[in-house]
C-alpha cells in the first residue's frame, strides 16, 4: 500500500508506514487520507478527517499509554489505555463497521464477524481523536 494525504498544508505528511503527521497549522482543516494498492493502482481508498484539535507534550496527551494488538489480528483484538473513549472501526471504504465505548483499562473487542482486510481504529476522547490502522487476516 502506498499513503497519501490531500487537502492539507506543506507541514502535514504521511509516511510509507501510515503515520499521520499534522503541522499546528491545520487546526480545523479537513484532510483526506488515500491508501492505493501498489499490485493495482486502480484501487485506491480515502478516508475524510477533520483535524478537530491540537496538542503538545506528553501530558495533554491522553493516548501516550494506548496499545492496540496483536496488529495484524484474526478476531479479536485487545486495547489498552483507552478507557473513556469512543471506539469507531472503519473499513477501507469509509464504512463504520463497529463502534463502541471502551469501559475497562484493557478492553477486549470482538471483530470476528468482520472479514479479513485493513481496518481504521478511531479513538476520540475529550476532543482529541488518534487513528490507528490495523489488519484482520
Amino acid at each position: 500500500v502506498t499513503w497519501s494525504v490531500s487537502g492539507g498544508s506543506a507541514g502535514t505528511s504521511i509516511s510509507a508506514g501510515g503515520l499521520l503527521t499534522v503541522s499546528a497549522a491545520e487546526t480545523a482543516s479537513t484532510l483526506t487520507v488515500t491508501a492505493t494498492s501498489t499490485a493495482d493502482p486502480s484501487k485506491k481508498s480515502a478516508v475524510p478527517g477533520r483535524v478537530a484539535a491540537m496538542t503538545t507534550g506528553v501530558e495533554a496527551e491522553p493516548w501516550h499509554a494506548m496499545s492496540l494488538h496483536p496488529n495484524p489480528f484474526t478476531g479479536i483484538v485487545h486495547l489498552t489505555g483507552a478507557k473513556g473513549s469512543v471506539l469507531t472501526v472503519f473499513n477501507t471504504t469509509g464504512a463504520t463497521v463497529h463502534t463502541q465505548k471502551i469501559s475497562n483499562e484493557d478492553e477486549t473487542i470482538s471483530l470476528e464477524r468482520l472479514p479479513a482486510g485493513m481496518y481504521f481504529f478511531r479513538l476520540e476522547k475529550d476532543g482529541v481523536v488518534k487513528t490507528v490502522k490495523a489488519v484482520k487476516r
